[in-house]
Parts: structure tokens; sequence; C-alpha cells
């Protein structure tokens, strides 16, 4: 029996998959200063946390359908 995502599509049997990742954002913490006519911009390379979010990705790896979602809290919402 092959694995399956080897098997064909079969409408009737769709295979889907999930994950969750968490990721952490960063915010810069100093003004980019502007470029001149001898130096691109430049930046800082001090930043902080902003936060936690958890990206869910849904796919149907068959059908290729592979879209995602991004919500800023992992708990339910009241």
């Amino acid at each position: 029996m092959p694995v399956t995502y080897e098997r064909p599509y079969d409408g009737e049997r769709r295979v889907a998959c999930t994950d969750e990742k968490p990721v952490q954002p960063v915010r810069e913490t100093r003004e980019r200063l502007p470029a001149t006519d001898q130096l691109p911009e430049r930046t800082g390379c001090e930043s902080e946390r902003a936060g936690t979010d958890a990206l869910f990705p849904f796919s149907e790896p068959l059908a290729g359908w592979r879209p995602a979602t991004a919500r800023q809290r992992r708990t339910q919402r009241a």
C-alpha cells in the first residue's frame, strides 16, 4: 500500500494537515538613519520583543491547497 501522500487525489477521502508555529515578532528600538550621498539607509542592531504570535498553517497537499492564518493569541476568544 503506498504512503498516504503518494496516493492519487481522491475528493471523497481528502488528506488534510495542520501545524502550529510560535513566533516572536521584534521591533526596532532606534530610529533609522536616512540615506546620504555616501551611505545607504542604516538601522541599529538593537530590538525588543513585541509579544508572541502563533501561525496555524493548514494544507491539503494532494490538492495543492496551503492557506495560512495568524492570530495574536493562542487562547480561545471569550
